[in-house]
């Protein structure tokens, strides 16, 4: 098995690429409250929370396959 295939190598790039998303979307928040942006922040607000939702639903559902 080549060290990119590892299952260590695999999670920590996977978590490693979530921090980098998650520091993108921060930082895109901090500028749009710095704008005072307040109807875009709502409008994120209302796409990301269903967004994250399906993402947490998603990794359980790999979860439950992986268990079984």
């Amino acid at each position: 098995m080549k060290a990119t295939e590892q299952p260590s190598y695999l999670f920590l790039t996977a978590l490693a690429r979530i921090h980098q998303g998650l520091s993108e979307i921060l930082e895109d928040i901090q500028a749009l409250r710095r704008a005072g942006r307040r109807k875009d922040l709502d409008r994120f607000a209302a796409v990301a929370r269903p967004a994250f939702d399906r993402l947490l639903e998603h990794l359980e559902d790999i979860r439950a396959d992986l268990s079984d």
